[in-house]
């Protein structure tokens, strides 16, 4: 927030504006990006569909679990 509050300050509506978006949208994308990681080194599915094979089904993917709980829960 002080970053795109000192941005505005110095800077027009519009630019500003697209500013605040750009930066919106990047973080947006490191968060599906996590996400995408996780999902698929966790359980070896993305949207329910098998995309690395788990040993349990004959594969060779080992899951890794950890990686499927929510963050600082690894207790």
């Amino acid at each position: 927030m002080g970053r795109a509050e000192g941005f505005a300050m110095k800077n027009g509506v519009a630019v500003s504006f697209m500013d605040g978006l750009g930066n919106g949208l990047g973080y947006s994308l490191i968060l599906l990006l996590v996400a995408f990681v996780r999902e698929l080194f966790g359980s070896g599915k993305l949207y329910g569909v098998t995309v690395l094979p788990l040993t349990t089904e004959g594969g060779w993917f080992e899951a890794n679990g950890l990686l499927l709980l929510p963050p600082s829960a690894s207790s």
